[in-house]
């Protein structure tokens, strides 16, 4: 195998330091992503240099790179047709409307309209979702994926044993349940995670459902 030269060794870590700024992730972020020792992985980016990824780290951390900036490519491809898209759409009176849907601020929206940049990668998910456009999902974002989901699992097995003793538990528990926790909701957890167990009852529940849940946080803010 060809050894890399210094200069090919700093153009690589250069560039994941680029874009693991543009994307606001920390160095543990990055090193969580690419299954990297963190220390191992923080050493190489160090002033005094005195290590360097070895030629194996070296190739793993270019296709960080290029799958990165090809997802890039992707997203800015798929915002283009949002942008075309609401130039000559009907379906929504205002942008405050669409905004509403999509549970982000209307300033935000317009700002991403107006001066053509591109909003966060959740609500440009939203929106392809509700133009049945095709999502992008690159291997970054499959590792992302699984990470939320074993969070999502420990969640549930917690919300589980804590549902169990409200259950169980005599009826002036469950009154402080039902005056601290709002129907809709529980409701719409409820449905969110039934009809993620099949595409097209989840398509069909994102057309139709204008829950949203903000009663905890409302409810935090009101004390």
């Amino acid at each position: 195998m060809t050894k890399n030269t210094p200069q090919e060794v700093s153009t690589v870590l250069a560039a994941v330091e680029v874009l693991r700024q543009q994307k606001g992730l920390s160095k543990r972020e990055v090193s969580n992503r690419l299954s990297l020792p963190f220390n191992t992985f923080r050493a190489w980016f160090q002033k005094n240099g005195a290590k360097s990824p070895s030629g194996a780290h070296l190739v793993r951390l270019r296709a960080f790179v290029e799958e990165s900036s090809q997802s890039h490519e992707q997203w800015g491809g798929l915002w283009n047709k949002v942008r075309d898209w609401w130039r000559t759409q009907h379906r929504y009176s205002s942008l405050e409307e669409l905004a509403e849907q999509l549970g982000w601020t209307t300033d935000g929206l317009r700002a991403c309209f107006e001066n053509e940049s591109q909003p966060p990668r959740l609500v440009a998910e939203r929106l392809a979702q509700l133009l049945a456009l095709n999502i992008p999902l690159g291997k970054v974002s499959r590792e992302e994926a699984m990470r939320r989901l074993e969070r999502l699992k420990a969640l549930l097995t917690l919300a589980v044993e804590e549902l169990a003793w409200f259950r169980d538990g005599p009826a002036e528990v469950r009154e402080i349940y039902r005056s601290e926790l709002d129907q809709f909701d529980t409701g719409y957890l409820s449905s969110l995670l039934t009809m993620l167990s099949a595409e097209d009852k989840f398509q069909r529940w994102l057309e139709v459902t204008t829950n949203r849940f903000n009663y905890f946080k409302t409810k935090r803010n009101s004390r």
